[in-house]
């Protein structure tokens, strides 16, 4: 569910390099969960009470964001050695905040037999999105029976999908939204907010 896929590879080095100035000069600076112009669901309701609730981080310090991103960077690394079958991975095809190249990248270095479901209209937080009954459906089915074919038939676009990409072409967002990632730090280092809200 919404994988934590990011690491200090996919983001690159320009992007890592900036993050961790910021992280080391100001580490008190904080950024809104608005910065960036990034949505993680279609449920705006949903977003609305998690910005009234007091309980939700309201603003995320930078500091905090490249501690985060360690842990995403150290998980990333490991994945060829820990998630043993059966695993099922959800990715929203909408998803903004970890975008679906960077999923397939990551898919790339796990277990074989790791399952994909790919959800079209899905976004980042799948379970509050417009299709959450559809995910939930199928969270409960898999986990019925891990060996068969979801109800929606996620799995199978997950997979139609990752055989029609090559090597090559399951990294070739990565690029784009290295840019996006590079252009939203100069925007918001210029504007005095804090980057990477794009993509945490």
């Amino acid at each position: 569910m919404a994988p934590a896929f990011w690491s200090y590879a996919a983001i690159g080095p320009v992007a890592e390099g900036a993050f961790w100035l910021l992280a080391h000069s100001l580490p008190a600076l904080a950024f809104p969960p608005s910065a960036g112009n990034i949505s993680a669901s279609d449920n705006t309701e949903a977003l609305r009470r998690f910005g009234r609730d007091p309980l939700t981080i309201k603003d995320t310090r930078i500091d905090a964001a490249w501690g985060l991103l360690a842990l995403m960077d150290t998980a990333s690394t490991r994945l060829a050695g820990c998630c043993a079958p059966p695993t099922l991975v959800l990715q929203g095809a909408r998803d903004r905040v970890v975008p679906p190249s960077v999923t397939r990248a990551a898919l790339r270095g796990m277990r074989p037999g790791t399952r994909l479901a790919r959800y079209p209209e899905g976004w980042h937080l799948l379970l509050r999105d417009g299709i959450r009954d559809t995910v939930a459906q199928d969270i409960l089915a898999w986990m019925e029976n891990p060996s068969a074919p979801l109800p929606s038939g996620a799995d199978a676009a997950g997979a139609a999908g990752s055989r029609s990409r090559s090597d090559g072409a399951l990294v070739k967002g990565l690029p784009q939204a290295r840019s996006r990632l590079a252009s939203t730090i100069s925007r918001q280092m210029r504007s005095g907010v804090a980057p990477c809200s794009g993509w945490l």
